[in-house]
Formats: C-alpha cells, sequence, structure tokens
C-alpha cells in the first residue's frame, strides 16, 4: 500500500508540474510536434506532386529526449487526462483507476511513435485526406488522441487538433516574450 501511495505522490507531482496542473506544460512541447507535423507533411507533398514519390522518402524521423518532453508532448495531444485532477484528496478508487501513471506512460525508454499510412484506394487522391496517422506510445496501444474519431486518426482531423494545440507556436510566445525566467519562476513558486 505504501508503494501504491508513492508512486501516486511522484503521479501527483508530475501531474502538476510537467502535465494538466500548468495551461503552459500544454505548450512546452509546440516545437516538437510543429517538426512532426513538418516531417509528415513532406512526405504528403512528395507523394501529392509525384504519386509514388512519397515511398522513397523519409521513413522514420527520430528525436531523443528525456522523459519530462515526452509527458508535455502526451499533454499536448491530450492523453492520459483523468477526469479529475490528481490531488491529496482523491479517492482510494482513482488511486487504482487514474490513465496518469507515470510508470506505465513515461518509464526509462519511453517511446512516442507517429504511424502515418496512405489510405488511397485510386491514383488521383494523394492529398492528406486520403492519409491516417496513429500515436503510439511504448509501442502499446495509446488511447485515442482527443478529437479525433478513433486510434486511426484522419491526418486532416489531426492536423486540425494539433494545430489548435500548438503547432507552428513561437517559442518566444510560449515563454512569455523572452521573458522565460518569469514563467519559470512562477511554476517554480506556483
Amino acid at each position: 500500500k505504501e508503494v501504491e501511495l508513492l508512486e501516486y505522490f511522484e503521479d501527483m507531482r508530475h501531474w502538476w508540474l510537467l502535465a494538466y496542473g500548468a495551461a503552459i506544460n500544454e505548450r512546452v512541447a509546440c516545437r516538437l510536434i510543429t517538426d512532426v507535423v513538418d516531417a509528415v507533411m513532406e512526405v504528403v507533398d512528395a507523394e501529392t506532386e509525384s504519386p509514388g514519390a512519397g515511398k522513397g522518402y523519409r521513413k522514420g524521423v527520430f528525436r531523443f529526449g528525456h522523459s519530462e518532453t515526452n509527458v508535455f508532448l502526451m499533454t499536448l495531444l491530450g492523453l492520459y487526462n483523468d477526469t479529475l485532477p490528481l490531488t491529496t484528496a482523491n479517492t482510494p478508487t482513482l488511486l487504482h483507476t487514474r490513465t496518469f501513471r507515470l510508470s506505465h506512460i513515461s518509464p526509462f525508454a519511453t517511446n512516442i511513435i507517429f504511424e502515418l499510412v496512405s489510405c488511397r484506394f485510386s491514383s488521383s487522391a494523394t492529398d492528406s485526406s486520403s492519409y491516417k496517422i496513429r500515436v503510439v506510445i511504448n509501442e502499446r496501444d495509446t488511447p485515442t488522441v482527443p478529437g479525433c474519431p478513433d486510434a486511426w486518426c484522419p491526418l486532416d482531423t489531426f492536423l486540425s487538433v494539433v494545430r489548435e494545440r500548438g503547432v507552428g507556436c513561437v517559442w518566444e510566445d510560449v515563454c512569455g516574450g523572452g521573458g522565460g525566467g518569469k514563467v519559470a519562476e512562477v511554476l517554480v513558486q506556483g
């Protein structure tokens, strides 16, 4: 029982510092999601310009970082957001049923994969509407990105969802116009 409480305490601490506890946390990964979208669109655009060209294009884009970066990205995507905030006043039920559980979603060797598939059934359908994208975390089934109809999200829908959440952000605006130190002070004090 003590181990479960310690795990919950760490999850609660990270929920507030890295995830849904502060609005800025949804924006920290905006450059990363912008990079993902740019890479996906390079393949889609290559295929649109010359059908078949996308097949010879990138097979993967790899980025490496800290587990905290992964939590920021999951937060930007709206994944693992429990209906109630993680607080010390939560019930024993939430202790066992919460989806925000770092030991499952962000262990030491976390990986996040964005899989792009072409659903083109005719040679004339080469725009982004003929693609679907799926997010896979730690090679496991991942909850559906909020705003998407299911795990295999139509690319146009996914792009709309992530554009609302931060694609194309200006990093200086996220950090308060160059006053990032002030934002950091508020997070530390808060």
